[in-house]
């Protein structure tokens, strides 16, 4: 009885350190948040969105052009969809498990 205890308390350092771990990082996010939504709320431009989109911007081309078409594409309903169902009809057909492309539908 007192050996599983004694188990127990040996690692609560690691417990403690994860938890104050965690909510250093949880606190560090949620600073991040509340600043790029005061800014959003305000109205303010976001200086590294800009500097992305004229970098961006700077190496236009057709052929460029064509593969962010493409890669916009590539995230749309009708694509994820597809996407989906080619997952499940692979999933059934090679390994037959039902259960898992249940599951994959309901994600």
């Amino acid at each position: 009885m007192f050996q599983k205890r004694k188990e127990a308390m040996s690692s609560l350092p690691y417990v403690t350190m994860w938890a104050i771990t965690g909510l250093l990082f949880s606190t560090i996010c949620l600073f991040m948040f509340s600043s790029l939504s005061t800014d959003f709320i305000e109205n303010k431009p976001f200086l590294f969105d800009q500097n992305v989109i004229d970098t961006i911007s700077s190496y236009s081309s057709p052929a460029m052009d064509g593969f962010m078409l493409f890669m916009t594409e590539m995230g749309s309903k009708f694509m994820l969809g597809l996407l989906l169902v080619i997952s499940m009809i692979g999933l059934f057909v090679k390994r037959k498990d039902v259960w898992v492309m249940r599951c994959t539908l309901l994600l």
